[in-house]
């Protein structure tokens, strides 16, 4: 079933369409019997306009697809492709217009006084072509669309390529002939640099390239404020068809437990889901303390649970209540392992001070390991 993002860009397209229809028409007829080139050159930009805007149907329609095994971050990308081919087609459509117009300025092509008419027409494509400007824009916020977004600004080009249009003819009128073909070989530069620059930005966001840096010093404040984050860093983000994804290693309490570091985590990813609208994946990496500062080298060298509980073992002959033992804490922080016993309150162990000594004489054969706390709870 189609989704409400590809709706709403279906909807948008189809009256940027039939609008740049109409305008391409007009502008093709009235420009040859009006007398000017320019104009010409803008209806076929139109007409441009009427292929970006089926593009843009056509990746939206590809793009919406859900995420499945082999795409799980979805198909949106599909859309930046489009965008890329939609800029393309810009582009040559630019540079044959400008070759056009060079060839006959070289060939002192002559150019008949335009038609009132002419400048009836370009002065009413400013007005669409802003008001579909303001139109599109308005939707691809509303559904965070850089396709769409693209569309638009497409058509606010339209508008500045219309004004030159509307320029160009009525300084004929005041005897400089020759600015037609200038206005149109300015159009033809304008829809290349159009093209470029939606180019720039669909590899940008290809390449993986970050958010820009007052939204990712947002996201860091929205998460520092979170009760629970000691500190945040490894924060790294990209961008994806105008939604962010983005991961982070997060410091909390090196003592508390994994379940309150998981619930950190959670009240973190819910913070930044409701305060920025285009995050749309969040990956959280909980650590006890900071990486930046501590080598995970050195933490890889500290003995696991395993080992641990297998070093105790070999000396249980010299360890009282070993098999009483109910279960052991274990804190990695500034590349120590600091281990808390627990034994059953039954026990009712008479010199823990003592039981803790003959513990850590123990432990402290591994490297880097000792038993910090003894602590007494109920089964």
């Amino acid at each position: 079933m189609p989704t409400e993002h590809f709706q709403v860009i279906k909807k948008t397209s189809l009256i940027s369409a039939f609008v740049n229809f109409l305008l391409a028409a007009f502008k093709v007829v009235i420009g040859s019997i009006g007398h000017s080139q320019a104009l010409i050159a803008d209806g076929i930009h139109s007409l441009s306009d009427l292929l970006a805007d089926g593009l843009v149907m056509l990746t939206a329609k590809l793009g919406q697809e859900r995420p499945d095994d082999r795409h799980p971050y979805g198909h949106r990308r599909i859309e930046t492709l489009g965008t890329i081919l939609i800029a393309i087609i810009i582009i040559g459509i630019g540079i044959g217009l400008a070759i056009d117009s060079i060839e006959k300025w070289h060939h002192h092509h002559a150019t008949l006084m335009p038609s009132p008419w002419v400048l009836i027409v370009a002065a009413a494509s400013i007005v669409a072509n802003e008001g579909l400007f303001r139109y599109l824009l308005h939707h691809s916020k509303k559904i965070r669309s850089a396709l769409l977004e693209s569309n638009a600004w497409h058509n606010r080009s339209d508008m500045l390529v219309s004004a030159i249009v509307l320029i160009g003819a009525a300084l004929q009128y005041t005897g400089l002939h020759y600015f037609d073909l200038f206005a149109s070989i300015l159009i033809a530069a304008m829809i290349f640099r159009m093209g470029a620059n939606m180019i720039s930005k669909c590899i940008k966001e290809l390449i993986d390239t970050a958010a820009d840096q007052t939204t990712q010093n947002t996201i860091k404040d929205i998460i520092e404020r979170v009760p629970g984050v000691v500190g945040i860093h490894h924060l790294r983000t990209r961008l994806h068809s105008g939604d962010i994804l983005l991961d982070a290693h997060l410091q909390v309490d090196g003592t508390i437990t994994v379940s309150e570091g998981h619930l950190i985590g959670d009240l973190v990813m819910k913070a930044l889901y409701d305060s920025v609208e285009n995050v749309v994946d969040i990956t959280i990496h909980i650590d006890a303390e900071d990486d930046d500062i501590i080598s995970t080298e050195e933490t890889l060298k500290l003995p696991t649970r395993k080992t641990i509980h297998t070093h105790l073992h070999e000396h249980i002959d010299e360890l009282p209540h070993l098999k009483d033992l109910a279960g052991m804490q274990l804190h990695y922080i500034n590349s120590l392992c600091r281990i808390e016993l627990i034994f059953p309150i039954s026990l009712a162990i008479q010199d823990p001070s003592s039981l803790l000594a003959q513990y850590n004489r123990i432990l402290t054969q591994l490297p880097k390991t000792e038993a910090s706390h003894l602590l007494i709870k109920h089964p």
